[in-house]
């Protein structure tokens, strides 16, 4: 009976301390072994300036990113300038292109730079360009009305400015901005285009509440304004009239260059 009793036990006991057999499933012990293999994060696409020239750019970067561009130009005594920010976003290519207006502007370097945000955070980059010499076309060109402020006034205008003569100024700007394209064209006979824009433009005309004969004027660096005085020394311009001293004074830049037009391209 002892004898039982003991091979009995010794059978628990290598029952009990031989290895589990396995079911061939392993058990999930959690984290990365629990999924499987891991894929490694994806690079970002490098953000890089593919072309760029004043007036255009190319931006290659991360899909869907939003990107803001600053372009960096000098403007000259007198030029409007090109917008000074860009904004957009890349496509699913992670193109992104931009197209601007490029006016009249002293010759020199130029600049692109670039500020992408996307999945990736903020990335930057930048591009120069180079502005070539050029004159104001006059078969071809873009122009600007804008009625000079009399508080503000207007950088390098000395001329006493009235509040009394907003009204006037106002006038003319609309009669300005409603006939001078066309008749641009009837004065050059068909040959000369001027197309009005709200901004960047190649030549601005600025309507001056103030007392003083109209000036067409040019810097040496090349760019130039025109000042529109509401009344002149033949007295107040009418609304008609201011048409005519604005289609004078842009006649300018077609025949008047020369001795008889001034040092400064003034008349």
């Amino acid at each position: 009976m002892r004898g039982s009793r003991l091979v009995l036990l010794t059978g628990l006991l290598a029952f009990a301390c031989a290895p589990a057999v396995s079911s061939g499933t392993p058990e999930p012990s959690g984290g990365a072994a629990a999924s499987g293999t891991v894929a490694p994060t994806a690079s970002p696409v490098p953000l890089t300036v593919a072309s760029s020239t004043y007036g255009a750019l190319e931006i290659k970067t991360q899909p869907g990113d939003t990107c803001d561009v600053s372009v960096k130009v000098e403007t000259g005594v007198f030029g409007d300038g090109p917008p000074k920010t860009l904004a957009g976003r890349a496509d699913a290519t992670g193109t992104l292109s931009f197209t601007y207006p490029a006016p009249l502007i002293p010759a020199g370097p130029g600049r692109h730079e670039v500020t992408c945000t996307g999945s990736f955070g903020a990335r930057s980059a930048w591009s120069p360009f180079d502005v070539a010499l050029k004159g104001l076309d006059p078969k071809s060109f873009t122009a600007r009305i804008q009625g000079v402020d009399p508080i503000a006034g207007l950088d390098g205008l000395t001329t006493k400015l009235e509040p009394s003569l907003v009204s006037s100024r106002d006038a003319s700007v609309a009669r300005l901005n409603e006939t001078l394209v066309r008749e641009w064209s009837a004065a050059t006979r068909g040959l000369g285009t001027l197309k009005l824009v709200p901004s960047s433009a190649d030549i601005v005309i600025y309507v001056v509440p103030g007392r003083s004969n109209s000036l067409h004027l040019t810097s040496p660096d090349g760019s130039q304004r025109i000042l529109l005085f509401t009344v002149d020394d033949l007295g107040s311009v009418s609304t008609v009239n201011s048409v005519a001293v604005a289609l004078h004074e842009l006649g300018h830049i077609w025949c008047c260059r020369g001795v008889d037009s001034g040092a400064t391209g003034t008349g």
